[in-house]
């Protein structure tokens, strides 16, 4: 592949992701009714109704396009960091489990050297009584 070719296609990826995340808000067109709306099945004629009040809402709201694009960005903020972790916690979780499992396998091992240290400490502590009452006792004779 040639290199033209290789910066291309890295700008072309690149200027996407740029354009994606910049605020661009576009100024909003008046909302109309649809002119058959009398003709239309109830049920599309609510829905039609229903469209044409939150866009004038909407409108009203923002004209300028600045609601349209906020939301857009956070919309896409949120689903970036859904996704991510949504693919994320389960490898986090993994990982915290084991070094739960190590950090409980070093205490064991650790717990287990400083009983064994007691017990040697307590051992000679024993042998230097024992050691002191006998030599007490061979005074005494």
């Amino acid at each position: 592949m040639s290199p033209e070719i290789e910066q291309d296609g890295k700008a072309l990826a690149t200027t996407g992701r740029t354009k994606l995340f910049q605020w661009h808000p576009q100024a909003l067109i008046f909302p109309e009714i649809d002119p058959h709306l009398l003709s239309l099945h109830p049920l599309v004629r609510t829905a039609e109704v229903l469209r044409f009040s939150l866009f004038r809402c909407e409108h009203w709201l923002s004209p300028n396009g600045f609601l349209r694009e906020w939301l857009r960005l956070n919309l896409l903020l949120a689903a970036l960091v859904a996704v991510t972790g949504l693919i994320l916690s389960p490898l986090v979780t993994l990982l915290l489990v084991e070094i739960d499992k190590w950090i409980q396998l070093v205490l064991d091992i650790v717990l287990g050297l400083v009983s064994i240290a007691a017990l040697v400490i307590v051992g000679l502590l024993l042998i230097r009584v024992l050691e002191s009452f006998k030599n007490q006792a061979g005074r005494r004779r």
